[in-house]
């Protein structure tokens, strides 16, 4: 009789290739920057503060669906979004973090 050992599957559903994962975080990103730049188009006071951030949303449910490890398309798309709005990068920086960091504490 022939012996197998068990060996675990070669198609992990887990592993994920890294041109799929990269399309991931860009997916994430440019929606996240598509919809700040949305709720920034009218903004309730200033050029800057809105009453309802439409990217929050959009961040949370990329990480109930993909998990942690899109946090760093959240953090792209939010630098580009603040970037766009012309202020200094420490400041775009620091509102990117918080943002990343306020999705992935929920």
């Amino acid at each position: 009789m022939f012996f197998m050992p068990n060996l675990p599957p070669t198609k992990n559903p887990i592993y994920q290739d890294k041109s799929r994962f990269a399309a991931k975080l860009l997916l994430v990103a440019l929606a996240y920057f598509v919809s700040g730049r949305l709720g920034l188009a009218i903004p309730y006071f200033g050029t800057h503060i809105t009453l309802i951030w439409l990217p929050s949303g959009i961040a949370v449910a990329a990480l109930l669906r993909w998990g942690y490890g899109c946090w760093p398309g959240i953090f792209l798309g939010a630098l580009a979004t603040h970037f766009s709005i012309d202020f200094s990068p420490l400041l775009d920086s620091s509102i990117a973090l918080g943002n990343t960091l306020a999705a992935c504490r929920t």
